[in-house]
């Protein structure tokens, strides 16, 4: 059984995709684009409040299609240092 392990697992019909990672801290998280969930999770705050930041002006979160909806780590750094 050589190579057992290590090919990455993918997600099968009717299983549930793949978790994000968690924000642990902004300087080293390895990921470019946030959903709007991990934002709300990094603050505290419910999803509702992050899309209410946006809706006035203060968060900007960029849409890349039907339902993908992403703030970028730059952005979320701008935000929390304001």
């Amino acid at each position: 059984m050589s190579g057992a392990g290590t090919e990455p697992q993918k997600a099968t019909p009717g299983s549930s995709p793949p978790r994000f990672r968690r924000i642990r801290d902004l300087d080293t998280h390895p990921e470019p684009w946030l959903r709007v969930s991990q934002v709300a999770e990094y603050l505290q705050v419910s999803s509702d409040q992050v899309w209410k930041w946006h809706r006035a002006g203060v968060l900007l979160i960029r849409n890349f299609g039907d339902r993908i909806n992403r703030v970028s780590l730059a952005e979320l750094r701008r935000f929390v240092t304001r």
